[in-house]
């Protein structure tokens, strides 16, 4: 592709530092294909009697960037490629755009304002912001990144000349960053802080004739290293409007029917990917035929109100069982089994997979079943390469 260099006949000056901390020499990144890290790049253009170009036009603009390549500083050669859509390259790579998992040199958010594409000082020295990444597949851990810009015409032949940061090109004293690339680390589902409350009890060894109506609660608290980002459900599973477990049985001296039901839910979240805590009024779930806003068992003749609040780095089950529930009709099918998968996605862009799986004990009767001891629901929580 040719460029219209205008003025430009030599660089003065290369510049490379981290976004967030101009002044570190090294920073962290996990190798996930989504963590970036954001670059400053610095360039200072000279015309073809060796003076500064102040204000320079788009297309030199433009040609300088089409030139520059952030490069391995022991082997310019191995230029990072650049990314814009499709197959992510297997090796450390650059974007020109920032995505939600941009993070600072020690791992946390990044707190830098994305500039606009490049921007010109008053000194003429152009900044350029890429956002370097690393992928699963890139083997080496660490990488010490140059700049480098070709093909810059030559103000005294026609020739080209490329200029670089490592300290060897004339008059450009070196400019150097170090990346090292962390494995993203598996979060076990026993670092998951369970809490369980009862908030509705009317509670008996479910025995044919006995009324046993109640609420259970279970709270999973994320540990505070894991940063969560946002919740995803997985495709395929259901969203929370309608992610239930649901199992019923008929008592045949009663002739009425006994109901397992549970639901998933997240804390709240907006586009940014910022979480906050939730408070769910009254909730027991959503099914098909309509809101189930309350509990009604064998025992009460109106419904029972309770509230499921969920902190930030929190995701709860609500599971019901008895008989009677405040829900629309008995028109849903029974035996429906439905796990429920969430991801937690941290700031880093790790993904984990979160599998909920509700448990009652199949085709026990409900006069030997006895839920007192029993899990009820568990969870299980792997690191997943996306």
């Amino acid at each position: 592709m040719s460029y219209d260099w205008g003025r430009i006949k030599g660089i003065k000056t290369l510049g490379i530092e981290f976004a967030d901390s101009p002044h570190n020499a090294s920073g962290t990144i996990y190798g996930n294909g989504k963590n970036q890290i954001a670059l400053h790049v610095h360039v200072q253009a000279l015309n073809e009697t060796g003076n500064i170009v102040f204000n320079p036009t788009p297309n030199e603009v433009n040609a300088i960037d089409g030139n520059l390549y952030l490069a391995d500083r022991g082997n310019l050669a191995n230029r990072l490629p650049r990314f814009t859509s499709g197959t992510q390259p297997r090796e450390w790579f650059l974007m020109a755009t920032r995505n939600e998992y941009v993070t600072s040199p020690s791992g946390t958010r990044s707190t830098a304002t994305p500039p606009e594409r490049a921007q010109t000082g008053a000194d003429g020295t152009i900044t350029y912001t890429y956002y370097v990444m690393c992928p699963y597949t890139e083997t080496r851990r660490s990488i010490g990144l140059a700049v480098q810009v070709r093909n810059v015409p030559s103000a005294i032949n026609s020739g080209t000349t490329d200029f670089d940061s490592t300290g060897t090109s004339p008059g450009i004293e070196q400019s150097v960053v170090t990346l090292v690339a962390q494995t993203p680390r598996n979060i076990e589902g026993n670092e998951l802080q369970l809490a369980h409350t009862r908030p509705i009890d009317n509670y008996s060894p479910p025995k044919i004739g006995q009324v046993s109506d109640y609420v259970d609660v279970y709270t999973w608290t994320v540990p505070s290293r894991m940063n969560a980002h946002h919740w995803i459900w997985e495709a395929g599973s259901r969203t929370i409007t309608n992610s239930y477990f649901m199992e019923s049985h008929t008592d045949d001296n009663a002739n009425k029917r006994w109901i397992f039901f549970a639901c998933v839910l997240p804390p709240q979240q907006n586009g940014a990917g910022l979480l906050q805590s939730r408070t769910y009024d009254r909730y027991v779930g959503e099914g098909a035929g309509g809101a189930y806003v309350g509990f009604l068992g064998d025992k009460y003749e109106t419904k029972q109100p309770y509230q499921v609040h969920v902190e930030a780095n929190q995701v709860a089950v609500c599971k019901t069982f008895g008989k009677h529930f405040a829900h629309t009709g008995d028109a849903i099918s029974p035996e429906m089994r439905q796990p429920a998968y969430l991801h937690i996605v941290d700031t880093a862009g790790t993904r984990y997979r979160l599998y909920f799986s509700f448990t009652w004990l199949p085709n026990a009767p409900l006069a030997s079943v006895n839920l007192d001891g029993e899990p009820q629901v568990s969870s299980n929580l792997v690191t997943e390469d996306w």
